[in-house]
């Protein structure tokens, strides 16, 4: 029997967990026997079985520790790890991400596959010092905040989680927003004073909100020894909106509603009233908090940066485009000169095509981040279901179809014709959007372009831009609320929710969708009108009644 080369802390109720999946992938990389799975408990003197167990590894030569489960999990074994740094060796912490959230683990790029994960995990190729967030004999590795997170963590409970995953927080959120107002607080920040009113108070060692590219606020890094304060200053809805497009764009030093500091020993946090306080997505009560920066707080496996690799590879790529329009540039110029012709770039000209690189790069770093903020939602396989469901009833557009057979049918004196009034139309829009239009453009799908992306259901074939799906959504719902208008609503509600699944599922940016959903409108308005031109002169013509 091979010795213990990993210990694994499993937490049972996590909303991801897969028992069978995890054993496998311990099998395969360890080896049968090579690692002692403990179950994690909410018994109150569980963190002492985690010492124990920690001691014991380490005593026979084991230096790998790994959670199973979410940030909460995380965060009881990286504190066990920092507690017993003298009798537990060198051990370093690995993660294989089950929880609701996994900051840390998208934090870090730790795969959301469970055998990904495990495979970095044992082979470690890189291992992080973490920085952590003390509270009194406590450790928090993410962050600490005061505010309306706190309230989503502490009202989400464990059974919705289990049922609705990260949907559950943001229901919560939902509930809980329209009630929160700022408060004052009093920020002790090493040693220093500060007097604040904000709508919410958060001390960051990670930079990941919910998912990447949104962060809480500007460099911030869970190994440089400093705690990052982020106070974000609300007083109307429409600072919320300027807020979220902050977090969106990354433009977090133009914010007028956002404030940023920085601890490098400790902080006190008081509030002019109790608020709740959460670390790591676990509830620790009220005001006042009491936090201290420590410093290399616990050694974490991570995959390797990638970043350092495709920047490398974007310098190399951008020399060669430099040399290669320089050489253009050249040859342009010498002809130029040999005719005694005009300058080569106009000034204005020049500065219009860099203003419009700016922007075009803008739109699409907003357009990636919106793509996999929603396709990183993941609501689990009834929700998969229903997103995939809505949207294949429109391949052809049967929904439309079943919806104009059924209102013919429901009212065959006024609404008979129905059918033949708005199905040609709709599935001429449909061809024009599927075949012309998206051969014009040739953007590849978000599942192709981006590693990370999460892919539901079939892999088409075709180009992204723009949504096909979410046009016939559009078209159709124009089509028949020109004919049932009390019915307007609920079909324009059915064809927004066709378009958000088109992103939730992994097929289409937002920018498809947005720019689908308006040429849908346009082509239904526009066939719409030829058709009962056309209807009208076979009328007057007799050649139908």
């Amino acid at each position: 029997m091979p010795g213990v080369r990993a210990v694994v802390f499993e937490n049972p109720v996590a909303p991801n967990a897969d028992p069978v999946r995890l054993r496998a992938a311990l099998d395969e990389y360890l080896g049968p026997g090579a690692y002692r799975i403990i179950t994690t408990t909410g018994e109150d003197d569980f963190p002492e079985q985690v010492d124990e167990a920690l001691i014991d590894a380490a005593k026979e030569g084991c230096d790998l520790a790994i959670a199973v489960g979410g940030d909460g999990t995380v965060a009881l074994v990286a504190r066990s790890i920092h507690r017993l740094r003298g009798k537990a060796g060198a051990m370093v912490l690995g993660m294989v991400p089950c929880g609701t959230a996994n900051i840390l683990a998208r934090e870090l790029d730790i795969p959301p596959k469970i055998g990904d994960a495990v495979a970095v995990a044992v082979t470690r190729p890189r291992v992080l010092p973490l920085d952590g967030i003390g509270i009194g004999d406590r450790l928090f590795l993410t962050q600490v905040g005061i505010g309306l997170d706190a309230q989503m963590i502490h009202h989400t409970s464990r059974e919705a989680q289990q049922r609705f995953k990260r949907w559950s927080y943001l229901v919560t959120l939902a509930r809980r927003a329209s009630g929160h107002r700022s408060q004052r607080f009093r920020l002790h920040v090493d040693g220093k004073l500060i007097r604040v009113t904000a709508f919410e108070v958060l001390i960051a060692n990670a930079s990941t909100l919910g998912a990447r590219p949104f962060v809480w606020g500007p460099d911030i890094d869970p190994t440089d020894g400093v705690l990052d304060l982020c106070i974000y200053h609300v007083q109307r809805g429409r600072d919320v909106v300027a807020l979220a497009w902050m977090m969106l764009t990354g433009r977090h030093a133009e914010s007028a509603h956002a404030r940023f500091l920085h601890a490098r020993n400790e902080v006190r946090i008081e509030s002019q009233r109790p608020l709740l306080v959460q670390g790591d997505g676990e509830s620790l009560g009220p005001t006042p908090v009491q936090l201290r920066v420590i410093k290399e707080a616990v050694r974490v496996a991570a995959p390797l940066d990638r970043a350092e690799a495709q920047s490398s590879a974007a310098v190399d790529s951008k020399a060669v485009a430099e040399a290669s329009d320089a050489k253009v540039t050249a040859v342009v110029a010498a002809a130029v000169a040999a005719t005694g012709g005009p300058e080569l770039v106009p000034p204005v000209a020049a500065a219009r095509r860099r203003w419009w690189e700016r922007a075009r790069k803008r739109i699409g770093a907003a357009d990636t981040a919106g793509y996999l903020a929603i396709n990183g939602l993941n609501g689990g396989t009834f929700v998969d279901r229903g997103m995939a469901l809505s949207s294949r009833l429109l391949d052809w557009g049967e929904f439309w179809a079943i919806a104009a057979l059924l209102a013919a049918l429901s009212d065959r004196h006024r609404l008979g014709a129905l059918p033949l009034v708005v199905l040609p139309p709709l599935w001429v829009a449909m061809l024009t959007v599927n075949f012309p239009i998206k051969s014009m453009f040739r953007r590849k799908r978000p599942f192709l372009a981006h590693d990370r992306a999460r892919l539901v259901g079939r892999r088409p074939k075709d180009t992204s831009f723009p949504s096909g799906h979410t046009a016939a959504a559009f078209i159709g719902a124009t089509l028949l609320s020109a004919h049932l208008p009390g019915f307007a609503p609920f079909l324009y509600a059915y064809a927004t929710v066709v378009g958000f699944s088109r992103v939730y599922l992994g097929m289409h940016f937002p920018a498809d969708v947005v720019v689908g959903s308006v040429t849908g409108v346009g082509l239904a308005m526009l066939y719409g009108w030829l058709w009962t031109l056309a209807l009208e002169s076979m009328n007057a013509l007799h050649l139908w009644a």
